[in-house]
């Protein structure tokens, strides 16, 4: 449910085969487990993974504002869709706690609401942004390893 829910897709430039789906999804889960994403596994054309809230990052890591995500790769006709689901529901828990918290020390709710959409908002814009350039990435190196392995 938006805003709590995001999901992207992206078509692959080359259609994998069902052969290439395992070692794609290998390849993602090694990229996000640098990213520091939990739990990561791998069922069919599906991958899940977690990102804890007691996690050992930096507060600027790329999982930071997400709970958990899945990423599967479909294949239908002549072209790969990789989708990407993250849900963000920890962070709006947080911040919503916070903003009520600061609300009732300043004695007004509109300290609370302006604080909820500057934490809420902001961290939320730029966690949806860098996800958005994460499957990009990821998109990008699929396709890019599908081309030099069928033009070697």
């Amino acid at each position: 449910m938006f805003p709590f829910t995001i999901t992207y897709s992206r078509r692959l430039i080359n259609k994998l085969s069902d052969n290439d789906v395992k070692g794609a999804l290998d390849k993602i889960k090694k990229i996000l487990e640098d990213k520091t994403a939990e739990d990561v596994e791998i069922k069919g054309n599906e991958l899940t993974f977690s990102s804890s809230f007691f996690g050992h990052r930096w507060n600027w890591n790329i999982m930071v504002p997400i709970d958990k995500g899945k990423i599967t790769l479909t294949i239908n006709n002549e072209k790969t869709i990789l989708s990407y689901k993250i849900f963000m529901y920890r962070l709006f828990i947080i911040t919503a706690i916070m903003s009520t918290f600061i609300g009732l020390m300043s004695g007004t709710i509109d300290v609370a609401v302006v604080f909820f959409s500057w934490l809420f908002g902001g961290n939320w814009a730029i966690g949806v942004l860098r996800h958005n350039g994460l499957i990009g990435d990821i998109a990008e190196k699929l396709s890019i390893k599908s081309i030099n392995e069928r033009g070697a």
